[in-house]
């Protein structure tokens, strides 16, 4: 039960908050959406400053202070609280060594991996795990439906300046920043005025009866356990998309998604293909913001071997420039207004994180820091991230129970040859016969199964 007195602002939901609650609340799976990013702390850790420098950064940020609330209502709502403090606890495991002490947080992160976040309670949690007073993990866990990736090195960053200032013993001052509610407020203003006849053309393109039958797959949601496998760029072939993307005057992105279409079409042998990609944008007064500033949309292409790689590559940007420029539109109430319009079901996601956290977890002085592992569990049994960090990564996280890392490496080494072959290619038939040809063994590539997105 709220606490009338405690109220700051009633908001309506972000286009993605949308997305992701509705799937959250049809699948019943607690799991979904969840954010685990696990860090090792080596120096300086003490766990009551910890303690009142996350305070700071919650009261700093609106978004932190949100809970959400759906039900007996006509339409969802999101709740801020004037107050709310840090949900923190600590673990000390003194009596271990390195390699004990990894195996019990990582025990401790699957852990916290199934256990539920009540959306309309908590969504924000802080476990802090002690070696010693200069070695620790520090674990972050959320619902995704609160905010970004660029988010999280924003709150990491006011983190590690207020932990600073405490250990200095100096006053802390308080970032000034666009409010969450400010934030909200601007971006539903701007899906008001969304493209009607843009969406229509572009959502008219992909017809295919096939989409029925994902449908009807996408409509169970069972027991699902995730994995992340990590995999490394060719240095040699980046520089070449990157000097190809300069000379063309186009996005590295086409490039990466051009050849995940590739791969789609030739293991479904489809010449209409479709995935999820995710688009973000941040005007400049919003950069500081902790809000969930993305959406993410289907990616329609057509593919046949006679098209030359260029004409697609520039059709690809052209199509990614139209949707930046309708990002905030809400595709749930677009297929809501236009039930001609048949749903599009996703055979994957890929998701380009730029943010800046490779600054903040390099740069810190007072307590070095380093990625330890990360867990998230969205509704797609198989989702690339490409993490532009200071090497272009790339991970898959991807429903274990029906791909094995095996068959996981299989594709990663498919999709790293295709990106190869369209920077010397003319032709998609030319990168699709000397794929075949330098390939031994075939994938065995099981259907996907991908839940409902809208």
């Amino acid at each position: 039960m709220l606490n009338k007195k405690n109220i700051q602002d009633i908001l309506p939901l972000l286009p993605l908050q949308i997305t992701m609650l509705n799937t959250s609340i049809i699948s019943g799976d607690s799991e979904l959406y969840k954010e685990i990013n696990c860090y090792l702390l080596e120096k300086f850790v003490d766990e009551e400053k910890i303690k009142v420098a996350w305070n700071y950064v919650i009261q700093n940020n609106e978004v932190l202070r949100t809970v959400f609330r759906w039900k007996e209502l006509s339409q969802p709502i999101q709740v801020v609280l004037k107050e709310k403090q840090c949900n923190y606890t600590v673990m000390e495991l003194t009596d271990t060594d390195e390699v004990g002490f990894s195996k019990c947080v990582e025990d401790v992160c699957k852990q916290m991996l199934k256990t539920e976040i009540n959306l309309e309670e908590d969504l924000f949690r802080i476990t802090l795990i002690k070696k010693d007073n200069n070695y620790a993990a520090l674990i972050v866990m959320n619902h995704h439906i609160l905010f970004d990736g660029w988010s999280n090195a924003v709150m990491l960053a006011e983190f590690f300046e207020y932990y600073k200032n405490l250990a200095d013993n100096k006053q802390i001052l308080i970032t000034k920043k666009e409010s969450y509610s400010n934030c909200v407020k601007q971006v539903i203003m701007e899906k008001k005025k969304y493209n009607k006849d843009f969406w229509i053309r572009y959502l008219s393109k992909y017809s295919e009866k096939e989409n029925e039958n994902r449908k009807m797959r996408n409509m169970n949601y069972g027991i699902k356990n995730k994995s992340i496998s990590s995999f490394k760029f060719n240095n040699n072939v980046l520089k070449r998309i990157r000097k190809s993307a300069d000379d063309n005057k186009m996005s590295l992105a086409v490039y990466f998604y051009l050849a995940w279409a590739i791969f789609l079409h030739v293991y479904f042998n489809r010449d209409n293909v479709v995935f999820g990609v995710t688009f973000s944008g941040r005007p400049d007064h919003m950069i500081n913001c902790m809000s969930l500033l993305i959406n993410t949309f289907p990616l329609i292409i057509h593919i046949n071997g006679n098209m030359k790689i260029q004409e697609k590559l520039q059709e690809l940007q052209d199509i990614i420039n139209s949707i930046q420029e309708n990002r905030n539109d809400s595709l749930t109430e677009i297929y809501r207004q236009n039930k001609d319009l048949s749903v599009i079901y996703f055979d994957s996601i890929i998701v380009l994180q730029n943010y800046p956290i490779n600054n903040i977890l390099w740069n810190n002085e007072l307590m070095p820091i380093t990625i330890y592992k990360r867990f998230y569990k969205s509704e797609v049994e198989l989702n690339m991230s490409i993490q532009f960090f200071e090497n272009i990564q790339y991970e898959f996280e991807y429903e274990s129970n029906k791909y094995s890392e095996v068959e996981i490496s299989n594709i990663s080494e498919m999709y790293s040859q295709i990106l190869e072959e369209i920077i010397f290619a003319e032709d998609i038939a030319t990168v699709i016969r000397n794929i075949s040809d330098n390939r031994v063994n075939k994938v065995e590539f099981k259907e996907f199964n991908f839940d409902e997105i809208f």
